[in-house]
């Protein structure tokens, strides 16, 4: 791969960072307040620990692989599977469909959730966002309604999805270590946010009464917080690239 082993510390905090948080900041709040404090923490504590014993049996076992102990061969999530199942068994098969039907799922919310932030932020700086209709009624439609995306139940390509769209597409092409200084970024955006956000909550105070300790809708806790540890399937390619 080009530039070699070249992510450094800092570099591979900030891919921890990304892959742990993910668009989780955006669905708390709300995740907080549905399910309530005391269960999405205990849930946060679980999926952590899980987080935390699959990334090192996963590192042990390439770490396994002949003559790559210092993780001087690259792996992916694929190699590994071959090595240890087989390319022609059954498991190997089974282990492939599951690993790539999972990428098709977090890339798909990624997108759904990236793309209702931008629009709202289209909301708050112009006042709506635009979008080309194409179910019910085909054509161009501006909007600011209120909701889970500020178009509601239409079918459009909205203006937050052509700008995810043309930072995405060019950076999908980058590999992991040609991206890392945008990993940067995002970390110190993230740490910037959460610093202002509880600056925030100081200034104006806590309202304890509109997060319950236990609240009255769990169906997205489970499903929320294991959308953003997403650590495990980077950490091939981390190790591919990281210096010794």
């Amino acid at each position: 791969m080009p530039g070699g082993k070249s992510i450094d510390l800092v570099g591979s905090i900030a891919l921890l960072i990304n892959n742990v948080l993910g668009a989780g900041p955006v669905l708390f709040p709300a995740l907080f307040q549905q399910a309530g404090w005391l269960l999405c923490l205990l849930s946060l504590g679980a999926v952590s620990l899980g987080t935390l014993v699959s990334s090192v049996v996963l590192i042990k076992s390439i770490a396994l692989i002949p003559s790559n102990n210092n993780f001087d061969l690259k792996m992916e999530l694929s190699n590994i599977t071959e090595h240890y199942f087989g390319r022609q068994g059954l498991t190997y098969a089974i282990t492939q469909f599951i690993f790539q039907f999972m990428l098709l799922t977090i890339c798909m919310s990624t997108i759904i959730q990236s793309v209702q932030a931008l629009d709202y932020m289209l909301v708050d700086i112009f006042g709506r966002s635009c979008a080309l209709e194409l179910s019910p009624l085909p054509g161009f439609v501006c909007d600011d309604r209120d909701g889970i995306s500020p178009f509601k139940d239409l079918y459009v390509i909205s203006a937050g999805y052509v700008i995810c769209a043309c930072v995405c597409i060019p950076l999908g092409t980058l590999n992991l270590d040609e991206n890392i200084n945008l990993q940067k970024v995002a970390a110190i955006t993230i740490f910037a946010c959460t610093v202002t956000w509880l600056s925030l909550s100081i200034f104006f105070g806590l309202h304890s009464g509109r997060v319950p300790a236990i609240g009255t809708d769990v169906s997205q806790l489970l499903g929320v917080t294991m959308f953003n540890f997403q650590l495990c399937i980077t950490l091939p390619s981390w190790l591919n690239e990281k210096r010794p």
